[in-house]
């Protein structure tokens, strides 16, 4: 038995049929944890809509935006763990033809209104 958002333990059996990895992160309250980051990203000209495009077709990317400034994409990525972020920008973004250059931003803390 796990315990599940702190409140409820289920059965190993159950865990599969939910499809719940273990071990997946608790926060202190016993709520499972997701890592979410910003990945900014910096496109060949003429490339924005390939790359948007396969970034969107990426399960962990909740959000692709095309945005004003220094770059030119701006992706939010929900992953379970740090290792699966690493191995999401390494090996999937990064793989993308057109990206030039990522920066990676780990949300710490955020307020939603």
């Amino acid at each position: 038995m796990v315990r599940f958002f702190g409140k409820t333990e289920i059965s190993q059996s159950t865990r599969i049929k939910l499809n719940i990895p273990l071990p997946f992160p608790l926060s202190e309250s016993g709520f499972i944890m997701t890592i979410s980051a910003y990945i900014l990203l910096n496109i060949d000209i003429g490339r924005v809509k390939d790359v948007m495009d396969s970034l969107a077709k990426i399960e962990e990317c909740r959000s692709v935006s095309v945005v004003s400034g220094v770059y030119d994409i701006l992706v939010r990525v929900d992953v379970d763990t740090m290792e699966d972020l690493h191995d999401l920008t390494t090996e999937r973004v990064h793989s993308i033809p057109g990206i030039t250059k990522t920066i990676t931003q780990v949300i710490e803390k955020e307020i939603r209104t």
